[in-house]
């Protein structure tokens, strides 16, 4: 599904990432670890099309995404990928509800059915009616697993999902990332060896290269 080679990115007068090839198949499970300022972040960007390539291919499904405009690229994201971050981006100003239907407005497929499904089994239906900023450091990074997975997407970029949660609420939503990937690949970026450990494969980045 994934495949990635010779990519190396600069940033000013720094080498972010150098020469990296790998492959991630469909389904797999699949974690980025390297400590803090790796190069972990810009790889995801540019897997999740946020970033355009400097040097090197991208093939995505088949699809060689180098060359792919900006509105190309925003409708593989929108029907294909779906992003959780540490932070949960959240709109303050609206519910629960209106944030993980957020990214229907870009698509004309809207599936109630999946909706009603997925706040269930996130165990979030009781915060539907209400803003983020009522809401704990997990229910918010749940409702942004609810709104990362609307659209069906086949594969979740997992972007530190854990780093701003205590143990337990961490755990807790690796187990939800888990009981939701059927059929969906999922790249989880993280430092923290023991949440790589629960993946298929560990991918590990130092310096700006694949160990």
């Amino acid at each position: 599904m994934i495949e990635i080679k010779s990519l190396s990115q600069t940033f000013n007068t720094s080498t972010v990432l150098k020469d990296i090839s790998f492959t991630i198949n469909h389904g797999e499970y699949v974690a980025l670890l390297g400590p803090s300022g790796a190069g972990k972040s810009t790889l995801m960007n540019i897997l999740g099309l946020l970033q355009n390539i400097q040097y090197g291919d991208y093939w995505l499904d088949g699809q060689h995404t180098n060359k792919l405009n900006n509105n190309q690229k925003a409708n593989i994201r929108n029907k294909k990928i779906g992003f959780i971050f540490q932070q949960y981006h959240l709109l303050s100003e609206l519910s629960v509800y209106e944030n993980i239907k957020l990214p229907w407005q870009y698509t004309s497929e809207h599936d109630h059915t999946h909706l009603d499904e997925l706040v269930t089994s996130l165990g979030i239906v009781h915060l539907l009616k209400k803003k983020p900023t009522q809401l704990s450091g997990g229910e918010q990074q749940r409702v942004a697993i609810a709104r990362s997975l609307i659209n069906n997407p086949t594969m979740i970029l997992a972007d530190e999902p854990t780093g701003a949660l205590d143990e337990k609420n961490g755990i807790n939503v690796m187990s939800l990332l888990k009981k939701h990937r059927a059929n969906k690949t999922l790249l989880v970026v993280t430092h923290n060896q023991s949440i790589a450990e629960k993946c298929d494969r560990i991918i590990m980045l130092r310096d700006g290269s694949i160990v």
